[in-house]
């Protein structure tokens, strides 16, 4: 039997043990918890990192400092165990969630920045959605849509990119005209670029 065979199999006595539960009016809790492979994004850094980026021309200077990191993830699965769940309220999906929020010093401005990691559910690898410096993410991207070859940054091989058509400014905000994003599952940020200039991690 294969390994997707066996996952839909557990998927359908799943579904049939809620549908019991739930006729029965009995508290019970879904937990969505993470995976190793879905937590090796959140390894990059610790609260208090300081990141320097320049510019290709080397005339500019960024510094971001990571300000949080907060990982919730179920550390019990069993269905009856209420962890993360207000039943009484009628929520009764624990789905695991992680983010780095940073400050960013660039130009003499502060903007703000974070990073979020979500499983949306068991069967696929969890997504992650940007905030940097008043632009964001349209639409989530797996962790599967990887990019391994970067001409601007070979020494990367597990990126993710952010492309413009999947960003959009903020209102009521500075926004740095940021159109392109490069994350790195095991270096984090490595880079952004405007129309104008790309500014690479140095430090």
């Amino acid at each position: 039997m294969s390994k997707r065979t066996i996952l839909n199999v557990w998927t359908a006595l799943m579904l049939s043990i809620l549908g019991v539960l739930s006729s029965c009016s009995l508290p019970y809790c879904k937990k969505i918890p993470f995976s190793k492979n879905d937590l090796s994004w959140m390894n990059p850094y610790l609260i208090g990192d300081t990141l320097i980026f320049a510019n290709s021309e080397n005339i500019e200077f960024d510094t971001i400092i990571v300000t949080q990191k907060i990982i919730n993830n179920p550390s019990n699965t069993n269905i009856l165990n209420l962890e993360g769940c207000n039943w009484m309220e009628g929520d009764n999906e624990y789905k695991a969630n992680a983010e780095y929020e940073f400050v960013i010093h660039h130009s003499g401005k502060i903007y703000k920045g974070m990073f979020i990691l979500e499983k949306i559910n068991n069967a696929d690898p969890a997504v992650v959605s940007f905030a940097l410096m008043g632009r964001y993410t349209k639409e989530p991207i797996s962790t599967s849509n990887i990019v391994r070859d970067l001409s601007d940054f070979p020494q990367y091989k597990w990126n993710i990119i952010v492309p413009e058509s999947n960003l959009y400014s903020g209102k009521h905000q500075s926004v740095f005209p940021i159109s392109i994003i490069y994350w790195n599952r095991d270096a984090g940020l490595i880079g952004y670029k405007t129309s104008l200039s790309c500014y690479k991690l140095i430090k």
